[in-house]
C-alpha cells in the first residue's frame, strides 16, 4: 500500500517540479534580465500545484491514521476556481499539449457555493485531469456550472471514451487508476 502511494505521489510531483526545473533554467541559463511575467506566473502556478499535493499526500497520512478531516467552508465563486484551475492546468502542461484541447467554459454569472474551497480545487482538478488524460488529442473539455432545484451541478464533461460499467465499480477504490 505505501509503495503505491509514494509511486502515485512522486508521478503526481513530476510536473510541477518540471516547470519549475524550466523557469529556473530559462532565469540561469540564458541570462534573461527580464524572464517576463508569463515565465514567473508558470513557476508561481507550478509552486501552488506543489503545495497542494504535499498538503493532500499529508492529509492522506493523517486519514489513514483514523483523522477526522476538517472542513473549512466559506463562499466560493465558481468563475475564479475554474479560471484558477485552468491556469494551473496550463503551467503542468506544455502550451503545445494545452493548445491541443478546446477547453470551454459555463457557468451561470455570479454563481458561489459554500464549500471547503481547497477540497473543491482537489475535486475539479482531478476530473480536469482525467478530461485531459482520456480525451483524444483536440478533444473538447467544458466545465460547467449552473444553479439547479437542488442546489448547484459542477460538471466536466469531454470527448473521451468515458469507463465502463465494470471499471465503474472499482473508480472509488483507494489508489484505483483506470487504463
Amino acid at each position: 500500500l505505501m509503495s503505491t502511494f509514494v509511486s502515485i505521489a512522486a508521478h503526481d510531483l513530476k510536473n510541477p517540479l518540471a516547470a519549475l526545473k524550466g523557469g529556473v533554467y530559462v532565469l540561469e541559463r540564458l541570462a534573461i534580465p527580464d524572464p517576463g511575467p508569463e515565465t514567473l506566473a508558470t513557476m508561481s502556478q507550478s509552486i501552488q500545484l506543489a503545495t497542494r499535493l504535499i498538503q493532500n499526500y499529508l492529509e492522506f497520512a493523517r486519514l489513514d491514521g483514523d483523522e477526522e478531516i476538517r472542513l473549512v467552508t466559506r463562499r466560493v465563486d465558481l468563475q475564479k476556481l475554474v479560471d484558477r484551475e485552468l491556469a494551473l492546468l496550463g503551467a503542468r502542461l506544455s502550451s503545445e499539449e494545452f493548445a491541443r484541447f478546446d477547453f470551454q467554459t459555463q457557468i451561470d454569472p455570479g454563481l458561489a457555493v459554500e464549500a471547503d474551497e481547497g477540497r473543491l480545487e482537489q475535486i475539479l482538478a482531478n476530473l480536469v485531469d482525467n478530461a485531459v488524460k482520456y480525451s483524444p488529442n483536440g478533444g473538447r473539455i467544458q466545465v460547467r456550472a449552473e444553479r439547479r432545484p437542488s442546489g448547484v451541478a459542477l460538471e466536466v464533461v469531454d470527448s473521451g471514451v468515458g469507463i465502463s460499467p465494470e471499471e465503474q465499480a472499482d473508480l472509488f477504490g483507494r489508489f484505483t487508476r483506470l487504463p
